[in-house]
């Protein structure tokens, strides 16, 4: 029950894995107890479009936003709001429709042995290089 959790603990976790969302938004009662809506699955793919479209337009992308989004991605595994693969895919259409070209035609078909899950292939087109001396 609500009442046997370490409530402190939790609250703290909760608000570190989700950010700004509140646990009783996330919460349902159920007959067993308390139950996860499915609500991390549209905010990833809001953050995957948002990441490949700022990267499409040659924008630089804080590794940071990588990084809290691949954390989300373990999230929904775990709460078990979709699969490795499923989420692997939906990124993958979200890559494709900010590059209008394919993860594995940028990268290779095994484009996933080089960017096991959760990893996410958001970089920085790297930047011009100009000589500062005349040597």
């Amino acid at each position: 029950s609500l009442a046997d959790w370490n409530w402190d603990f939790n609250c703290f976790a909760w608000r570190s894995i989700l950010g700004v969302i509140e646990l009783p938004l996330l919460m349902a009662r159920s007959g067993k107890g308390f139950t996860m809506k499915k609500k991390l699955m549209p905010e990833l793919q809001h953050r995957w479009t948002a990441m490949f479209a700022a990267l499409a337009a040659g924008a630089d992308l804080p590794p940071a936003q990588r990084l809290r989004a691949e954390g989300m991605m373990e999230a929904v595994v775990l709460l078990g709001e979709a699969t490795e693969d499923e989420l692997s895919l939906a990124m993958a259409v979200c890559y494709e429709q900010a590059f209008g070209r394919s993860l594995a035609a940028e990268f290779g078909e095994d484009w996933q042995a080089f960017f096991p899950f959760p990893q996410i292939p958001a970089m920085a087109k790297r930047a011009p290089v100009y000589p500062s001396t005349a040597d």
